[in-house]
């Protein structure tokens, strides 16, 4: 039946009402959804059980009951556990137990009324299934209350969660986080012997060199999975210890897990102090508190280069970042006129996924599970052109310190481009 054309342009204009109603409460901002304590819908409604188990498990860790309302979710099947019991919710075979002191209210409904309903009743609605089709996606994407974290088919959903951890925090003073931070930093250096020499060290085969090495003549920054290493990180000993991707460093699946665990376990008590991006503070303020306290944040959104970490530290945010060009070269850059690396040994031909590492320092067995609990990330990810890209934009950042002067050397052999025109002599090699 041929629907009339003034009954189809008046329920078109409720619709514009409906979307316009909900999207004018809160906006999805860097630090704060709104005032007050968001209440979330989940949409659609869930229509299997690894899809519950997996969406409370990100509840339970990225939802704070401080600052969270409530969360909502409506089910087509029933489960096989008691989902009004958190002390009942399984873990996902690639996620690790997670242990807080309380859970945010969830409330369980036996229907779904639809996106538009969602949206006027929600602060914010968690989407855990894009290919919805109740109405013109344009439209839908127009609303800033829908948050997408369909691991399936939405390569950043971990950005999502941690995006909206930090949206939702109790640190309403960013600005002061980030001042407090620029101190602790500032202190940190300040402390430490005036060194002319950097040393950063990458995650590749080659690292596994470092132990045969001396590095006590210069500032030395690590990253991540490096802790692994318990013996190299006493070897190394590092002044400054940095991190920044959502999958691997920050999500609750075993290797980011594995990653955060051994964070807590060397930072404590030694010398070093942990620099990461700012959205992640409150992830590690809420779950990891010792390692929050010896914590720097890097302010996001911040356009340029800058070798100025002293007075402001920035998180650079390329198009295809990572960890190298987002921190550890302009770090390394703001210290030092000369600047050495290790274990930048790039992408080889042959490698699977983003490239070969060091076997004792990545957690190479807690890999398969994380790209299960990732699949769209991994499935997504165009890993020459990624390779190709961190090879750019470090080239980019290094002639930039160039022409101040600076000197950029890397230790071992790489088939990272922009290394292999700046090669120490006698580069080491670790590659099988």
């Amino acid at each position: 039946m041929r629907i009339p054309h003034r009954v189809r342009h008046t329920h078109w204009v409720v619709q514009q009402w409906l979307l316009r109603l909900a999207t004018r409460v809160h906006t999805l901002g860097p630090f704060r959804v709104g005032q007050g304590k968001p209440a979330v819908g989940v949409f659609p409604a869930l229509r299997a059980e690894s899809e519950l188990v997996d969406l409370l498990h990100k509840v339970k860790y990225y939802c704070d009951p401080g600052t969270v309302k409530s969360v909502e979710i409506a089910l087509d099947f029933e489960p096989s556990f008691d989902v009004s019991n958190p002390a009942q919710w399984p873990v996902p075979t690639y996620s690790s137990e997670i242990t807080v002191d309380a859970v945010v209210s969830l409330k369980v409904t036996k229907a779904c009324k639809g996106l538009w309903s969602a949206l006027a009743r929600f602060d914010v609605v968690f989407v855990w299934d894009w290919t919805f089709e109740e109405q013109p996606r344009r439209v839908a994407q127009a609303s800033s209350k829908l948050l997408n974290v369909d691991r399936h088919r939405y390569a950043s959903e971990a950005w999502s969660w941690s995006e909206f951890a930090a949206s939702t925090s109790d640190d309403i003073d960013a600005q002061g986080l980030v001042l407090s931070s620029r101190e602790r930093l500032a202190d940190h250096l300040d402390a430490l012997p005036s060194y002319d020499k950097a040393y950063v060290f990458g995650t590749g085969p080659s690292l596994d060199c470092a132990m045969d090495m001396d590095f006590s003549d210069g500032y030395r920054i690590v990253c991540n999975s490096i802790v692994e290493n318990e013996a190299l990180v006493r070897h190394i000993d590092p002044h400054v210890i940095v991190a920044g991707d959502a999958v691997y460093h920050y999500a609750p699946n075993v290797h980011a897990t594995a990653f955060r665990r051994d964070l807590e376990r060397v930072l404590p008590d030694s010398d070093m102090i942990f620099v990461t991006r700012d959205i992640y503070h409150a992830l590690l303020k809420r779950h990891h508190p010792a390692v929050a306290e010896k914590t720097v944040v890097a302010e996001s959104g911040v356009p340029g280069i800058h070798f100025n970490a002293r007075e402001r530290l920035v998180y650079h945010q390329w198009p295809m970042g990572n960890i190298l060009n987002s921190l550890m070269l302009p770090i390394a850059s703001s210290l030092a006129d000369e600047i050495h690396l290790l274990g930048f040994d790039g992408r080889a031909p042959d490698d699977e996924y983003f490239w070969k590492t060091a076997s004792k320092s990545s957690y190479d067995d807690l890999k398969p599970p994380m790209r299960e609990a990732h699949p769209a990330f991994f499935a997504t990810t165009d890993y020459e052109r990624y390779a190709q890209a961190q090879s750019d934009t470090a080239n980019t950042i290094m002639e930039a310190g160039e022409a101040l002067g600076k000197r950029y050397l890397c230790l071992n052999q790489s088939y990272i481009p922009a290394f292999q025109s700046r090669m120490a002599d006698n580069p080491v090699s670790a590659r099988v």
